[in-house]
């Protein structure tokens, strides 16, 4: 078997220049708490993690997404550690993404 002709006849590249970017990183939670308590507050490190990749794809990201943390398990002081990834295959995280959450649940009366 042998090529004998490619339909197109021609082939259009683009080349963009590769770039850095900073996102917020934003935390998901699933699941209900325990009965009796309710999220207080929670804190994220880091709080921003640098894209990097072709310049269109990391500037259409807005934030770096969390793997979701299941609230059912939550004591009144927890820490999770999480991964976080982003919606484009194209673009990547310039160290590996290891999360922290510090989660602070508060009792209802």
């Amino acid at each position: 078997m042998h090529l004998m002709r490619a339909i197109p006849a021609q082939i259009r590249l683009q080349f963009e220049k590769r770039t850095r970017r900073e996102v917020p990183v934003e935390v998901r939670f699933s699941g209900a708490p325990p009965a009796g308590y309710r999220l207080d507050r929670y804190d994220v490190e880091p709080k921003e993690l640098t894209l990097v990749g072709p310049e269109s794809h990391v500037n259409r990201i807005e934030y770096a997404v969390t793997d979701p943390i299941d609230l059912g398990s939550a004591e009144a002081q927890s820490e999770f550690r999480v991964n976080a990834f982003l919606g484009d295959p194209h673009v990547r995280f310039e160290r590996p993404a290891s999360i922290r959450v510090k989660v602070n649940m508060e009792q209802t009366k």
